[in-house]
This record gives structure tokens, sequence and C-alpha cells, in this order.
């Protein structure tokens, strides 16, 4: 399912952005994976989008096929990536749907940039800001991963204890020996910060495993 796509490189600034284009036909929806992950994920649900949609998903910056080390990981940043995709890709507005981290970007894309949102649909995601802990949290997961991990079925079993290990693995790459993750963590966390300085409520502390943050497993 969903093997199928076109991939392009739109550019903003002096940071490449990898779009996929799964095909479809209709108004255009664009997908927005969540924190350490990448378009892929997307692959077991596109084919029921692509019946009613043209459908695209993109890398964020920091993530996947696109730029890895961007020097700018502030929200501000990844909602221009959004409209630059849009307008590079001759689409006037979009149906945005944003997983966890791709979901926060969403709420603001939709209230910086309105015109290019055509509807937004958030899974696992709120409009309020990170906790610190939450950052904390994620920190610690992404270093404690054994990388480079020796082989597809060690990291199977590693992330068995995930949502969707399957999802996971999708995400490496195989280089140097082993299986390494498409982003550099540091780069992760940092973006995961801006979030942080967000006006709104709060998440409740830090007490909590955070609702956009399906991924990792529970925290101690």
């Amino acid at each position: 399912m969903g093997q199928g796509g076109e991939w392009s490189v739109v550019s903003n600034g002096d940071v490449s952005l990898a779009v996929r284009d799964f095909g479809g036909s209709g108004e255009p929806i664009l997908l927005l994976h969540g924190l350490a992950g990448h378009g892929r994920e997307w692959e077991s649900v596109v084919d029921h989008l692509t019946e009613s949609h043209r459908v695209f998903a993109l890398d964020l910056r920091g993530h996947g096929r696109s730029e890895r080390l961007p020097v700018d990981v502030s929200p501000a940043s990844f909602c221009a990536d959004v409209v630059v995709v849009v307008e590079a890709l001759g689409l006037r507005a979009v149906h945005l749907v944003g997983q966890s981290f791709g979901g926060h970007i969403g709420f603001l894309v939709a209230a910086t940039a309105p015109t290019v949102v055509s509807s937004l649909v958030v899974i696992e995601a709120d409009p309020d800001p990170t906790a610190p802990a939450v950052v904390d949290r994620v920190r610690g997961w992404l270093a404690s991963w054994p990388v480079p991990l020796p082989s597809e079925e060690a990291a199977f079993s590693y992330f068995s204890a995930t949502s969707s290990p399957g999802t996971w693995v999708a995400g490496l790459e195989a280089r140097d020996g082993g299986y390494w993750p498409r982003f550099d963590a540091s780069v992760l966390v940092a973006a995961l910060q801006g979030l942080t300085g967000r006006r709104g409520g709060t998440t409740g502390g830090g007490s909590q495993r955070p609702r956009w943050w399906s991924g990792a497993p529970e925290a101690s």
C-alpha cells in the first residue's frame, strides 16, 4: 500500500525539503509527520486518501530526505516551509493533516498563514505548548537508541515496545555497516524546545505522557 509516489525537492532558502507526491485526484492534502518521523509514515493510509484527493507528504526539515542540519529549527521556520511547499506545488491551499509534532506545526500554519489552509486535521496533538519536562524525556529517549542497530531484525526488536515498530524501522537508513536514524537528535530536541515558549495553556506539568508523542515507550 502506498508504495508509489514521486519525490521532488523544494528549496526554502538554503534548506532543501523533500516532498512525496502520492498522486490521486481532487482537492490537495499535505501530510506532516511527527518528531523523528518521515513522510513514509503515511503509506498505510494513503491509498484511501487518493481515492478522493491529491495527496502529498512532506519530510520536515531535519527529517528524512530533507535538510538534516538546518540552522533554523524555530516554529516559524517549519511554518514557512509549509507555505513555500504549497506555493512550489502550484497549489492555492491544502487540507493540512499533521500528526504529533506535525500537528503542532499545523496549528501554527493555520494561525499564521490561514489562506493556504483549506482545513486542518490534527492527530495526537493539541494547541498547548510543550512542557520542558517533555523535552527532557524526548532527549533521553533519543539518546538511548543503540545506534547503529546491527540489522533490520535488531531494529524491529528494539522498536517493538512502540505502537508502530515498522514505521520507525522504515525511517532508518543502512550505511556504515548498520542502521542509523535519518536525523540528528540535537536538531530535533532544539526544534521541540522551540514549542515550549509558545503562548497558550500548559500540558499539566511533566507528569503525563505527551499526547503528541505516540512512538516512544512510556516514560518511567
